[in-house]
């Protein structure tokens, strides 16, 4: 968005390259607060979509030893495990 005569990129190349990985090019501005908090927004709602759709297609314990449920790595449990999930970004 601003620096437009340092770009290194070109727009179209940028929207190429993400249609290629299968994402979306979002042009911003930190400086001029230009699509800032769009493009984070966007960026959490990925992860969580990534997330849910993978909890939902893993079998009891999950990935890496982690259970859907949050409960820690492996069968170790805590007290405050029991409230399930414990990390949300908003």
């Amino acid at each position: 968005c601003d620096l437009e005569h340092e770009r290194q990129v070109s727009t179209h190349e940028g929207r190429e390259l993400a249609k290629q990985f299968g994402s979306r090019l979002i042009e911003t501005s930190a400086k001029q607060r230009i699509n800032v908090d769009e493009a984070f927004y966007n960026l959490v709602r990925e992860i969580r979509r990534f997330n849910k759709e993978t909890h939902s297609s893993m079998p009891q314990g999950g990935a890496y030893g982690y259970s859907q449920q949050g409960q820690g790595y492996g069968n170790q449990k805590s007290d405050s495990d029991d409230k399930g999930c414990c990390c949300i970004i908003m």
